[in-house]
């Protein structure tokens, strides 16, 4: 789905000697770029023309991003999107507050520093962008000349867009999803708190039917909103979407460690059970997980009591 905005980042300058010879003489040379590489294409094929397109790139290309595909890059800027971090994650925004691209990386201090003093960054995405590694490659074998060729293949292939967008600086949002278990808050179902801004470009949580967290049990069901589960992955769909593209409004991917990763399957099982889970949908970052202490956990409940509920039933049962 196109809510899968997890990809590799790099954040770097425009002399970097990835982008050639000619460019890294440019007298902008620190210009901060922000690159980001996704790691699967969204095709789709145009039933009039025949002619296929990269969903997420013809998404930015649509929202002022300039495609990249001749030996000069022409720099713009595009209006009412941003660039924001938090600790090393890095986030590029739509003007609604959705986030289109996020990935984590070490960003430099001047990197920052120079991105602040100047208000923009200029944000590469593309597939491929040298910042994956490939199969069998190691970060010293993986050589410049092969990063550097694979910006080329994007180029070639119409899949590299970029765009001057506004440095926002640090995001005080929520980011992360937070998974808990059955029981968290009193709630008879297995829970996800899902950052507001995942919600924001639909209507917002209401437009599904959620309502204000109370004391009083209240749990209202999602309308029009599924949950498609699979081994890795939890989608919130809008199935009654005739669009693929348009179905998406959030997703998570199972990663991280191997705790994180049993506690998925755990949590994914009880879903299954259940037929369906609680959505907490906020915008204050939800703090979790073991040994956390009493301060945090009294700050969990006044997140909780701010979130917006509802029960979303998994795809195929009511």
């Amino acid at each position: 789905m196109l809510s899968d905005h997890e990809m590799a980042c790099h954040a770097t300058f425009l002399s970097d000697p990835i982008f050639g010879k000619s460019l890294s003489e440019d007298p902008a040379e620190l210009l901060p770029i922000l690159m980001f590489e996704p790691a699967r294409l969204f095709a789709a094929k145009d039933t009039k023309t025949g002619s296929v397109h990269e969903l997420r790139t013809e998404t930015l290309v649509s929202g002022g991003f300039r495609r990249l595909s001749g030996p000069a890059w022409a720099v713009a800027t595009v209006p009412g999107w941003s660039v924001q971090r938090s600790d090393k994650t890095l986030m590029l925004r739509e003007p609604d507050g959705e986030v289109i691209a996020r990935g984590e990386t070490e960003v430099n201090p001047y990197w920052i520093s120079v991105a602040e003093d100047l208000g923009y960054t200029f944000v590469l995405h593309g597939y491929p962008l040298g910042i994956r590694l490939p199969p069998g490659k190691t970060a010293e074998s993986y050589t410049l000349t092969e990063r550097s060729a694979e910006i080329g293949v994007a180029r070639q292939n119409g899949l590299l867009v970029g765009g001057l967008i506004e440095w926002k600086g640090e995001m005080h949002d929520a980011v992360n999803w937070t998974l808990l278990p059955r029981g968290a808050f009193g709630m008879p179902f297995p829970v996800a708190y899902v950052p507001m801004w995942n919600f924001l470009p639909h209507g917002g949580p209401q437009s599904f039917g959620f309502s204000q967290f109370n004391s009083d049990g209240y749990l209202p069901t999602a309308r029009g909103l599924v949950a498609n589960l699979t081994a890795t992955d939890l989608d919130l769909d809008r199935p009654d979407e005739s669009s693929y593209a348009d179905q998406g409004v959030a997703g998570y991917r199972n990663g991280g460690s191997s705790r994180e990763r049993q506690f998925f399957e755990s949590w994914a099982s009880d879903i299954r059970r259940a037929g369906g889970l609680v959505v907490m949908v906020g915008i204050r970052e939800m703090p979790a997980g073991p040994g956390i202490g009493f301060d945090a956990v009294r700050i969990a409940r006044d997140v909780a009591k701010e979130a917006w509920i509802a029960r979303v039933p998994l795809a195929g049962t009511r």
